[in-house]
């Protein structure tokens, strides 16, 4: 790609989508305006370094990929600082980790909740950081099984918290 053409580009997609990451992550509960300054940044520039290894075909495409490295910077985010966590369902119908010490009765309800292989599984995946695959070699079980059943537990979870 030309690099003035790219940089016109990239200037446009920064613009464009600067204030909706902005939403994105404090939406996603990221209050603090430094760090949500900063996963906006790291998304933006990921997102434009990597424009010329995609097959773009319009701005919903590129808003798609940025929302997909958006996610991912949230959840790296959050295992580097998984000192400070709590599971909760946001209105993306996600479930998130953000804790503080003062909301350790939530973990409390979840454990009620869930049985005691669902709460590793959780666990394991939402505060350990574990991905799928070392998750799936301990219960000596697929990582698509193990996606599915962590996917299931959400939703159990999401139709039983009344408080979120």
């Amino acid at each position: 790609m030309n690099n003035i053409i790219f940089e016109k580009l990239s200037t446009k997609i920064y613009n464009e989508n600067f204030n909706l990451l902005i939403n994105f992550f404090r939406k996603k509960g990221i209050s603090d305006s430094n760090i949500n300054n900063e996963l906006t940044h790291n998304t933006l520039t990921k997102g434009i370094l990597t424009l010329d290894k995609l097959k773009i075909k319009d701005t919903d495409s590129v808003r798609k990929w940025l929302y997909t490295i958006a996610n991912n910077e949230y959840n790296d985010y959050f295992r580097k600082n998984k000192s400070n966590q709590l599971i909760f369902v946001d209105e993306y119908n996600e479930i998130n980790i953000n804790l503080n010490n003062e909301d350790n009765f939530i973990i409390d309800e979840i454990q009620h909740i869930l049985n005691e292989t669902e709460f590793k599984l959780i666990h394991k995946y939402y505060i350990e950081g574990y991905k799928f695959e070392e998750i799936a070699k301990i219960y000596n079980k697929s990582p698509k099984a193990i996606k599915c059943k962590i996917y299931k537990i959400k939703d159990k979870l999401k139709e039983q918290l009344e408080f979120v």
